[in-house]
């Protein structure tokens, strides 16, 4: 495989989903193996349970895709572990003869959290979805539509309500997002306000935050009382405004079920896309129900029970008792949005020895 390849597939590799825009993949290139790497020892967001592996998946895929656009078959070796020095997978490519596949909708293809048509979608939109699944048994897709979906996304909105003005969320999150560029330069691994693509207002927050608290917990209670209802508000209208709700599931937390869990997940997407359907990944929620299991002092009694509380109304109305939810989607027709999310360099993703980008 010529560099040029390589660049070429990477290129659609990371394009793939990832949390926050984290983009945690790292890629090591030794006699024509391809050993995947996932940052997220010191990244909040990434020490979720099931977020590496979910990422993984969604990176495994979008490199199968980008391989038979080249030509090539992807083998994917899975390992238990994962660490800046022990590789989550190694991929070795194949030259065979596959079939053709169209890249176009994979690097068109961008989170729209914009207001979508409550025109429904196809039925040969639905029918695509659920195809993409045929052959993970662990993975569990559902298409809500109209009173089932606005069922779901208010209870949705419940949560994401909990998230707004938490200051001991805020006070949790903070000491990962790094302001000081030449800090960021130092330490790729962490979130950082490139990553947030947060605005010269946001980022002179964040850096006052960090260095005065408890005004920054001041300001926190002011937003939880005079914005975060109004902003909630708008969200909750941009949510309904959908032509439909994906939910995802799984039948088990084994690293394998994530891993093919992200591999269906940005299979649906890229076909949306090529269907000129927009999307929007929900994870807010959830993220909620995972951080009470693991960091139980960021909430009050009052908060833990409407957590849990939530969480049994989710279950029971989805009839989820035995499966564990894991994503949500909205779909819908809509305009692209002008700006698309920061993408970091394709160079930037290859690492030596050390862990240092290296140049490919």
């Amino acid at each position: 495989m010529s560099p040029d390849e390589l660049h070429a597939i990477m290129a659609v590799a990371v394009q793939a989903i990832s949390t926050c825009n984290t983009q945690p993949w790292r890629v090591r290139l030794r006699d024509g193996v391809l050993s995947v790497f996932m940052i997220r020892t010191k990244n909040f967001f990434l020490k979720l349970e099931g977020n590496t592996w979910l990422e993984l998946g969604t990176f495994l895929e979008n490199l199968s895709v980008g391989a038979a656009s080249k030509g090539y078959r992807a083998d994917v070796a899975l390992f238990e572990t994962s660490g800046v020095e022990e590789p989550a997978a190694r991929v070795t490519f194949v030259k065979e003869a596959v079939p053709a596949v169209n890249i176009d909708a994979v690097m068109r293809r961008c989170t729209n959290r914009g207001r979508y048509s409550a025109e429904p979608l196809s039925a040969e939109v639905q029918q695509s979805i659920l195809a993409a699944n045929d052959d993970s048994p662990n993975v569990d897709v559902s298409i809500l539509t109209r009173s089932k979906k606005d069922t779901c996304l208010r209870i949705l909105h419940d949560l994401e309500r909990l998230s707004m003005g938490n200051w001991l969320l805020v006070r949790e999150v903070m000491p990962y997002v790094r302001t000081d560029l030449a800090d960021i330069e130092a330490h790729r691994d962490r979130l950082d306000i490139r990553t947030l693509e947060l605005g010269p207002f946001a980022v002179r927050l964040a850096a006052l935050s960090k260095r005065y608290p408890t005004f920054f917990g001041w300001f926190i209670a002011f937003f939880s009382l005079f914005v975060a209802g109004q902003v909630q508000r708008r969200l909750a209208r941009t949510w309904a405004e959908s032509g439909a709700l994906l939910v995802f599931s799984i039948r088990d937390r084994s690293q394998h079920s994530y891993v093919s869990l992200g591999r269906v997940v940005q299979r649906i997407l890229n076909s949306l896309t090529a269907q000129n359907v927009q999307t929007f990944t929900v994870v807010n929620g959830l993220y909620l129900f995972e951080l009470l299991k693991e960091n139980l002092e960021i909430y009050s009694n009052s908060d833990q029970r409407a957590l849990l509380r939530y969480q049994y109304e989710l279950q029971s109305f989805l009839g989820f008792g035995d499966r564990r939810l894991a994503l949500f989607v909205r779909a819908g027709y809509g305009e692209a949005p002008a700006v698309r999310a920061r993408r970091r360099p394709v160079k930037s993703f290859f690492i030596d020895d050390l862990g240092n980008e290296v140049r490919v």
